[in-house]
C-alpha cells in the first residue's frame, strides 16, 4: 500500500481511466515499487543508523538498569554483613558478661562459705609500747600470725635495743615488774600498732 500510494501521488496528473484499467494500474504499481526501492536504497544508511542508535540507546538503558540493580544488591549485602558482625560482637560481649557474672557469683558463694562477711568478724585494736625481753617480743610477734579464724592487720612496728641487761646474771631472764624504774633484764623497746580481726563463733 505504501508503494501504491507513492505511485498514485507520483502519477497524479494521469487520467482517471488508469484507475479502472488493470494494465495501467499494474504498471503504476510496478513503477511505485521501483520508486519505493530506490527511495529505500537512498535512505538506507540513515535508516540503519537510526536503528543502530535506537538499539544502542536500549542497550545502554538495560546496562544502566542492571548496573544500578547490582550496585543496590551489593550495598544491601554489605549492610547485612555489617549487621551480622554487630550481632556477633554483641553475642560475644553478652557471653563474656555472663561468664564474668558467673565468676562473681562463684566468688561470693565461696566467700560466704569461708565466712568472709563483715558481720561475722570482730575488730580489736592493738597498741603496745613497752620494754620487753627478746623472747617476749618473739612471742608477741608470733601471736600476730594469721590463721583461719584470726587475722592481724599491722599498722606500725618499731623495735629498739635498749641497755639494762645484767651480763653476769645466770638462768632465764625474769619478767619486768612494769614499774619502769628498774630496766635490768629488759633489752628491747617494742612498739606495735594494728588491728586483730577475729571470726565470731
Amino acid at each position: 500500500m505504501f508503494f501504491a500510494n507513492y505511485c498514485l501521488k507520483s502519477f497524479k496528473g494521469h487520467c482517471a481511466a488508469c484507475h479502472s484499467n488493470p494494465e495501467c494500474y499494474q504498471r503504476i504499481m510496478e513503477n511505485g515499487i521501483l520508486a519505493g526501492r530506490s527511495a529505500i536504497k537512498k535512505y538506507r544508511p540513515h535508516i540503519i543508523g537510526a536503528a543502530l542508535a535506537i538499539l544502542l540507546f536500549v542497550a545502554v538503558q538495560c546496562f544502566t538498569t542492571a548496573f544500578n540493580r547490582h550496585t543496590r544488591k551489593e550495598r544491601d549485602l554489605e549492610n547485612l554483613k555489617g549487621q551480622v558482625r554487630l550481632l556477633e560482637q554483641n553475642k560475644r560481649e553478652q557471653t563474656q558478661k555472663r561468664q564474668a557474672l558467673a565468676h562473681v557469683k562463684a566468688f561470693i558463694h565461696r566467700a560466704k562459705t569461708l565466712g568472709l562477711e563483715r558481720h561475722k568478724w570482730e575488730h580489736y585494736d592493738v597498741n603496745i609500747e613497752e620494754r620487753v625481753y627478746f623472747y617476749e617480743a618473739m612471742r608477741i610477734l608470733t601471736q600476730t600470725a594469721n590463721s583461719e579464724s584470726c587475722y592481724f592487720n599491722p599498722i606500725s612496728l618499731n623495735i629498739k635495743k635498749v641497755e639494762g641487761l645484767d651480763p653476769t646474771a645466770s638462768g632465764p631472764p625474769q619478767a619486768s615488774t612494769g614499774s619502769g624504774n628498774d630496766p635490768q633484764g629488759e633489752d628491747l623497746l617494742l612498739s606495735l600498732k594494728g588491728t586483730f580481726v577475729v571470726r565470731k563463733k
